[in-house]
């Protein structure tokens, strides 16, 4: 069988077998403060949030994401980062860093202190859509239904393993779930 939309087959898991899911947040739906990256054209009339790699200054986002009742008890989601640059001749790594910070539901929980984790990716060609690795910004903390974390989204343009200097576009964080059941 093939998916509506593309010539990608379509697997049917049973029994054992890991599923897996997304919770999505558009980089355009990223809040931004004092600090904000700007708005600026990615490719012909689409723009999005460049993040700048020089300067002195650390321009940030911001995001939650709330757990759902399917997620499989146990397991820690991984961040991914999809983004772009529009270099013709692109040269250097991107880093993105995520600071976050995790509570618990129904009032069990509180946000404990930030944990942060970063990533560094070459910038491939021109209006590449990069993907953050599946093992890159894994999450620690407890995870069930409901808890919800709280992040921060930047780049450092001080900090010595981003050598990419020209803007890299967010285009969206998702974070990578394992399943557990269908719902609670």
């Amino acid at each position: 069988n093939l998916s509506e939309d593309s010539n990608v087959p379509l697997k049917a898991v049973s029994g054992g077998t890991s599923l897996y899911g997304d919770y999505l947040t558009s980089g355009m739906a990223v809040r931004t403060g004092a600090s904000a990256p700007d708005l600026e054209t990615i490719r012909d009339t689409i723009q999005g949030l460049a993040f700048a790699g020089t300067g002195g200054t650390v321009e940030q986002g911001y995001f939650s994401v709330h757990i759902l009742h399917d997620i499989k008890a146990g397991t820690n989601p991984t961040f991914h980062i999809h983004w772009t640059h529009k270099v013709a001749v692109p040269s250097g790594n991107v880093k993105w860093l995520i600071d976050y910070s995790l509570a618990k539901g129904y009032s069990a929980g509180i946000f404990p202190t930030i944990n942060t984790v970063s990533v560094i990716q070459i910038a491939g060609p021109q209006y590449t859509h990069h993907i953050t690795d599946d093992d890159s910004m894994p999450i620690a903390g407890t995870f069930e239904p409901d808890a919800l974390l709280l992040c921060r989204i930047y780049r450092d343009p001080t900090d010595l393993t981003d050598t990419f200097e020209d803007d890299a576009f967010l285009l969206q964080v998702d974070l990578h779930y394992q399943q557990g059941q269908i719902g609670t």
